[in-house]
């Protein structure tokens, strides 16, 4: 799967590419925000990744300018619920952290999320990660009960939360032609691609309207 708008574009990770992920996965300005410090070994990047490529989790790398900047991810997602159970970002190119390509990414896999029925979202952020907490507050997502005192807290996202917070971001940050229309390039020979198609056969089709989809 390709996604592209908001002038950027997010490829499906692929094997390839997960040598590059832990290595930025590894460096100390990205290490430092995550609740798992420990270098991330060979080894362990291959057992991640065959736990992870399956309908049930979408990483994606993010490209903009031509390169390869960082990674979004919606993970353990519940489709029998329609929810994502984790999701999260990273920008290892320190060039784009404070740019607007960290929010054009997760408008592009939260917009593609919705369009396949996820209902709700949720993450988790740590305390101490200031930054983290106003960027994803700034989406929608607001703090569960009763997390005080917890460093690892959990945020959900509904969609009437997230749209709100979606058209006023980026009616200031981005052209109406950035994101009139959402490209979706899906492929049928892939199994998970296949999954996306036939979860598109439920899709409101007014919310389809904002998406060019195409499938081969």
């Amino acid at each position: 799967m390709i996604i592209s708008g908001y002038g950027i574009r997010l490829s499906r990770l692929e094997h390839s590419e997960i040598e590059m992920v832990r290595n930025w996965r590894n460096a100390n300005h990205i290490r430092k925000n995550m609740e798992i410090r420990e270098l991330i070994q060979k080894e362990d990047q291959e057992i991640w990744f065959e736990s992870v490529n399956n309908i049930n989790n979408n990483y994606f790398i993010i490209q903009a300018d031509n390169k390869k900047v960082g990674l979004i991810y919606a993970g353990k997602i519940d489709w029998d619920n329609n929810l994502t159970g984790n999701a999260g970002i990273f920008i290892h190119d320190v060039k784009y952290q404070e740019s607007k390509i960290p929010v054009a990414a997760s408008f592009l896999l939260t917009d593609t999320s919705f369009l396949m029925n996820i209902e709700k979202s949720f993450i988790t952020v740590l305390s101490d990660n200031k930054k983290a907490i106003e960027f994803n507050k700034a989406l929608g997502y607001q703090k569960l009960p009763n997390q005080d005192g917890i460093y690892n807290q959990t945020y959900e996202l509904i969609l009437a939360n997230y749209e709100a917070h979606r058209d006023l971001i980026r009616s200031k940050l981005f052209s109406s032609t950035e994101y009139e229309k959402i490209n979706i390039s899906l492929e049928r020979s892939n199994e998970i691609d296949q999954h996306f198609i036939d979860r598109l056969d439920i899709t409101n089709p007014a919310i389809k309207k904002s998406f060019n989809i195409t499938i081969s």
